[in-house]
């Protein structure tokens, strides 16, 4: 209440003017509002519809999860019977008796480097492949801990590689001089499987790691020699591209003979893994998953995709529909696998929570039941149920709105790897899979007041939708908003 004097006919006259609110803004007004969401298919910048029709649909379900790397992917570069003898190797068991397999392993690989990755993928998680500036060779964030290297040479395609058990994360290291360490070993295969095998441990422990400092020129790599036999290079041509080479040699710090014919080998391939040991907790789960599934040899050596989202919608999909869509992420002819899934989904947004924590992961805006941008600061996976059916809607974005495009609102954004695809069901039948074909009008952002943002795809996907306010005292002002959609 307050109190203002007015003058009229030079009379005085005290007149108090007040008003009622009757918003607890405090409480009210960060309350989420009932919403109608609509899909409608076109066929224009992307290869095909993925509805039967150019037709509107309502939603009944709609969640954004974050696509990250899994901590425990498992080597790329080789088949799981090859990743279980290696660990075999590093626990020091028997291979014959005592060999891991993919149930009771007690070692976790990180993938830290990719030799020349120049993915969507690996600009939207840098802090997973910390590499060099060139892109050719690994920093000394990969010898933080515990490594194995893989490496394919080019032409013959075989295999070598190498353990390295010493953490320098603390120190304890000098460049261009040898450290000491007992479990180091270097071997090489014929193939992914392990073919032919060749074995060699350190035999002078004083002598079986070494840490080359940076060239001047390329001021940020670091290199590990285990001892003479195996090293590394980058080769300087000014003439065509640089590549990296191995040099392989017979010495008295390994044991004999060496893991091949000694000379010089140029790389095709290039991989680090972070190489830890799995906790108490991972071992029994995994004991229990294998007596759990014992109908045949996949299903007991199987290691569903990560996926963080106890009540997340894509948890009702079925396993192998969510292993299809990695795979059509990462480009894959043949689908991944329970060994080899690279991915992990998180739940960023759920248009049926109704709840306001944890807000990182439920990125909501204020009013409506719609994304905010954080659902866009990474690649993110969109999946939609149409209403009284059980056909399944979504879509891919490649493009963090955060790094990469500040300046991107209002308009198409190029990317080469999105896509949008259907189902029938959460098993993936009869799917539909549709990847942009105009790459200048793959995604556009679109803001929705007050904070929602919403991506679509270029105009095959897109949504509408109206609000219904569930607070009286909520402003309405008559709007129905009509958006274009998606991430």
């Amino acid at each position: 209440m307050s109190s203002r004097t007015f003058t009229d006919d030079h009379e005085i006259s005290r007149i108090r003017i007040g008003a009622y609110n009757p918003i607890n803004w405090k409480r009210d007004i960060h309350k989420k509002v009932d919403i109608d969401v609509f899909c409608e298919f076109h066929n224009r910048f992307y290869e095909q519809l993925i509805g039967l029709k150019e037709e509107r649909y309502r939603i009944e379900k709609w969640d954004i999860f974050t696509i990250g790397r899994k901590d425990n992917q498992p080597m790329m570069m080789i088949e799981s019977d090859f990743f279980e003898l290696i660990a075999t190797w590093i626990g020091r068991k028997d291979p014959v008796n005592s060999r891991y397999t993919a149930s009771n392993m007690s070692y976790k690989f990180t993938p830290i480097f990719l030799m020349k990755d120049d993915t969507d993928f690996y600009y939207q998680n840098r802090k997973y492949y910390n590499r060099s500036y060139d892109g050719l060779l690994p920093t000394m964030t990969y010898h933080h801990g515990p490594s194995l290297m893989i490496m394919k040479l080019q032409t013959s395609g075989k295999l070598i590689g190498g353990y390295y058990p010493i953490g320098t994360k603390k120190g304890f290291f000098r460049f261009d001089d040898y450290q000491y360490a007992t479990e180091s070993f270097v071997f090489s295969s014929e193939d992914v499987h392990g073919a032919n095998h060749v074995l060699s441990r350190v035999k002078n422990p004083d002598k079986a790691i070494r840490i080359s400092s940076p060239e001047s020129f390329h001021p940020n790599f670091t290199l590990l020699g285990f001892g003479k036999s195996l090293s590394s290079s980058l080769n300087i041509n000014f003439k065509e591209d640089d590549s990296v080479s191995c040099r392989i040699k017979q010495d008295e710090f390994y044991e004999q003979p060496a893991i091949m014919s000694e000379g010089d080998y140029k790389l095709d391939e290039w991989e680090i893994s972070d190489a830890g040991q799995t906790s108490s907790r991972n071992y029994n789960r995994a004991k229990f998953d294998r007596e759990k599934h014992t109908r045949n040899r996949e299903m007991y050596n199987r290691i569903p995709p990560r996926i963080d989202s106890p009540e997340g919608f894509i948890e009702t999909f079925d396993e192998d529909f969510v292993l299809l869509i990695a795979s059509w992420i990462g480009r894959r002819e043949v689908p991944y696998t329970y060994m080899n899934m690279q991915y992990q989904f998180k739940l960023l947004f759920d248009k049926d929570d109704r709840t306001t924590l944890p807000r990182k992961y439920y990125n909501q805006s204020n009013f409506y039941s719609l994304p905010a941008m954080k659902c866009h600061h990474g690649p993110s996976l969109m999946i939609m149920r149409i209403k009284s059916s059980k056909e399944i809607i979504g879509a891919y974005n490649p493009i963090s709105w955060q790094l990469d495009l500040p300046n991107g609102k209002d308009n198409y954004v190029r990317t080469t790897e999105s896509f949008i695809f259907s189902s029938k069901d959460v098993l993936g039948n009869d799917h539909r899979l549709s990847r942009v074909k105009e790459f200048d009008k793959a995604i556009i952002q679109t803001k929705v007041h007050p904070n929602a943002v919403l991506l679509k795809f270029g105009e095959d996907l897109t949504t509408f939708y109206h609000h219904g306010f569930e607070n009286e005292f909520e402003p309405d002002n008559g709007w129905e908003m009509r958006t274009s959609f998606l991430t």
